[in-house]
């Protein structure tokens, strides 16, 4: 933790995005990785920096990092900076009320999400996991005719998949699902201004067969009445 006379910051999820950002900052910058931003850690930042994050570690899950215990001089947080796009880790009403700015990343992950979407709809409509078992087991090397008949195969043509939330991420799986011949619906704002060629929410639900929550953690998202019944 370089020692700052101006300047301190936060930084959560410190991964190879965030070491980046931190060998950026100018040197007169404290930084104190931390996982967790709440308003002890934040009043903790704001009256000592690091060696009071320390003492809050056990509460806060939040560590040290490169400060090893030394304590900041005049550290003053002012920013909290997450090498992720969720901010549910942060306590944004207590920053904003302390002056500390927040900033996240963005559309760093678009291609990982879309591709673990799409990898997790064949892994369930394919039985990708049983087949597996059953070709380890020996059970096709034992068959009398070419293929394992076990379990139902369900093609993603023609099938409806429903989204809830249509930012970057919901668009990048609406089209890798429309490649795959899905119809796609998008789900209106609930308590939001309704939007041309979208759905409320309780139709989308009983229309699709595949519901997709693509939106941020939030105190709005949090409390969503989604029911949905499992298909085989």
């Amino acid at each position: 933790c370089v020692r700052a006379a101006r300047f301190g910051g936060v930084m959560t999820r410190l991964a190879n995005v965030g070491d980046g950002l931190v060998a950026s900052l100018a040197p007169d910058v404290t930084v104190c990785p931390c996982e967790h931003v709440t308003r002890a850690t934040l009043d903790a930042a704001i009256a000592g920096g690091c060696a009071n994050l320390t003492a809050l570690q056990d509460a806060t899950r939040c560590g040290t990092g490169p400060c090893g215990g030394a304590v900041c001089e005049e550290s003053a947080a002012r920013l909290i900076a997450l090498a992720a796009t969720g901010t549910n880790n942060i306590d944004l009403e207590a920053a904003r009320e302390r002056g500390i700015a927040v900033c996240n990343l963005r559309d760093y992950c678009t291609a990982s999400v879309v591709q673990l979407v799409m990898g997790t709809l064949l892994l369930l409509t394919h039985k990708l996991r049983e087949y597996d078992a059953l070709v380890r087991s020996g059970a096709w090397q034992r068959g009398e005719q070419f293929c394992l008949l076990d379990y139902p195969i369900r093609e993603l043509v023609g099938r409806r998949l429903g989204i809830v939330g249509y930012g970057t991420l919901g668009r990048g799986v609406a089209r890798a699902a429309r490649a795959f011949g899905m119809e796609v619906l998008v789900a209106n704002r609930p308590g939001g201004t309704p939007v041309p060629g979208r759905v409320d929410l309780d139709e989308l639900l009983a229309a699709v067969d595949v519901p997709l929550i693509a939106g941020s953690g939030t105190n709005d998202t949090s409390s969503l009445n989604i029911s949905v019944t499992p298909v085989d």
